[in-house]
C-alpha cells in the first residue's frame, strides 16, 4: 500500500545505511507529507500508489516524490516533489513539504 516494487527496488539499490523498517517508515512519511501539503486544495482523498518515488539523495535527506497520475490543474503527472527528512533517531523521522502551488 505505501510503496510498489519499483519504489522499493529503487530505494534498496541506492541505499545501504537503511534497515528495511526505516525505508518504509521514510516512504510513508514522505507520502504522508505530499498528502498533507496537496489535500486542501483537492478536497479528495487519493493512494499512495498515485505517487511515486523518484530519488533519494541521504546525504542532503532528501527524497524525491513524483505524481503517477493528475490528481489536480495544479498537480499533473511527472511534477517533482521534494520532501526533505531529518531522523530524530533511529526510528522517528520528520518530513517536510513546502507546496506552494
Amino acid at each position: 500500500i505505501i510503496y510498489s516494487q519499483a519504489d522499493y527496488s529503487l530505494l534498496k539499490k541506492g541505499v545501504k545505511n537503511l534497515s528495511d523498517q526505516q525505508l518504509v517508515t521514510l516512504v510513508f512519511s514522505a507520502k504522508e507529507s505530499f498528502f498533507k501539503a496537496v489535500f486542501n486544495r483537492l478536497g479528495e482523498y487519493f493512494d499512495f500508489k498515485d505517487v511515486s518515488i523518484k530519488s533519494l539523495d541521504t546525504q542532503a535527506r532528501k527524497i524525491t516524490l513524483v505524481s503517477d497520475t493528475t490528481l489536480s490543474e495544479k498537480i499533473k503527472p511527472n511534477g517533482d516533489y521534494v520532501v526533505d527528512y531529518q531522523w530524530l533517531n533511529k526510528k522517528i523521522i520528520m518530513t517536510t513539504l513546502i507546496h506552494s502551488h
